[in-house]
């Protein structure tokens, strides 16, 4: 077998500038036209740009729920404040779902321009009217 039949046992993150070995480059997963191929990032630099990302998306629904406050009572305190889907046929998922499983901001705030902000109180009352009338 000559060297050019050889795979490479490494390869060169473009995040962190290091040379590491190729189990350590997840393979992509998107639609783009490199899908299957090695990503340009290795696990370490990848799951950590991820990580930033899922913080900065709970922070933004954080701040979106405080400046909104409850549709109902106008209770504004974001520890207290959920999302709730106005039609539920319309869910896709959860948007705490939508956050862990690294979903784009984008797509996540599709979702919740389908939810009204309900503080914990108006919620459970909200949902407990809704079974009694079932």
């Amino acid at each position: 077998m000559t060297s050019q039949n050889k795979k490479p046992k490494t390869k060169f993150c473009k995040n962190c500038q290091k040379r590491r070995a190729i189990k350590n480059f997840p393979k992509r997963y998107d639609k783009s036209a490199t899908q299957g191929q090695l990503s340009q990032e290795c696990r370490k630099c990848r799951q950590a740009k991820i990580s930033e990302r899922k913080s900065r998306c709970r922070e933004s629904i954080r701040q979106y729920k405080a400046s909104k406050g409850c549709k109902i009572c106008g209770y504004n305190d974001e520890r207290a404040l959920v999302l709730h889907h106005r039609d539920p046929k319309e869910k896709t998922l959860e948007v705490s779902n939508m956050i862990s499983r690294a979903y784009a901001q984008k797509t996540i705030f599709e979702e919740v321009e389908k939810c009204d902000v309900l503080c914990q109180n108006c919620h459970s009352i909200l949902h407990h009217e809704e079974a009694k009338k079932k």
